[in-house]
């Protein structure tokens, strides 16, 4: 809770900044397709690897620096995962997981605007994110001579102290893509980010995850600041 009250103090200051140039802020809200990118080891051959789908919300605003370039970040609750099936790797029926983590991203991007015409605005977007881990669970059915049951396990976002435990990095860091098109107040997006950390400490089979998601939203501008000069002197600013 104490990251999360620091982001959302820092992204309080960054809406002052943004209130007092030429900028804009609102709401998004979409649905991801997320999936994990495994290292090579002897053991992920076998895995079955699928993706799971969720959701992300928050609010972004953004500082347009020039006609061509602009500065936007954003804060949202993000949720990855993604299904496991190691039915291949084990003598007995295996052990069939879905796993879901909720994040707090913090993102960054530098944007270079394609067009920009009365109401309509089209930009691609490179950046960085910073995430926290809030909470998460591993649920599926694992079999085994005694038979099948069913396991749902709470995630713990702390260093790992025992297998097979699921304990996984508070903090992660990536890359994301984001390409836009707002018409007026209304925008719709794609994005897709890539974690670089690991995502957990180190397992029993010793092979390493990274988060990666697909997210496709809407959003609504809630504040628009736009300077029309009619001379050098006298200008007025609507909304």
């Amino acid at each position: 809770m104490k990251i999360i009250f620091t982001l959302s103090i820092c992204l309080f200051f960054i809406f002052k900044v943004l209130i007092a140039q030429k900028s804009n802020f609102g709401i998004i809200g979409g649905f991801n397709n997320s999936t994990a990118k495994y290292s090579s080891s002897p053991f992920t051959p076998y895995f079955l690897k699928m993706s799971i789908n969720g959701f992300q919300a928050g609010i972004y605003g953004s500082i347009r620096l020039n006609k061509i370039i602009s500065i936007s970040t954003d804060l949202i609750y993000n949720q990855k995962g993604n299904f496991i099936d190691d039915g291949q790797l084990r003598v007995d029926a295996g052990k069939r997981t879905t796993i879901r983590l909720n994040y707090i991203d913090l993102a960054v991007r530098n944007n270079f605007i394609l067009l920009s015409k009365r109401d309509v605005t089209v930009k691609v977007g490179l950046g960085c994110y910073f995430g926290v881990g809030i909470n998460g669970t591993e649920k599926g059915t694992t079999s085994s001579i005694a038979g099948p049951f069913v396991f749902n396990e709470r995630v713990r976002f702390k260093k790992q102290e025992s297998y097979p435990i699921p304990y996984y990095k508070k903090f992660e860091v990536g890359g994301t893509l984001n390409t836009s098109f707002q018409y007026k107040s209304y925008l719709v997006y794609l994005n897709y980010s890539h974690a670089f950390t690991d995502r957990h400490y180190k397992n029993g089979w010793d092979y390493k995850a990274k988060n990666n998601v697909f997210s496709i939203g809407l959003g609504y501008e809630l504040y628009s600041f736009r300077k029309k000069c009619k001379s050098k002197t006298t200008c007025t600013t609507p909304k």
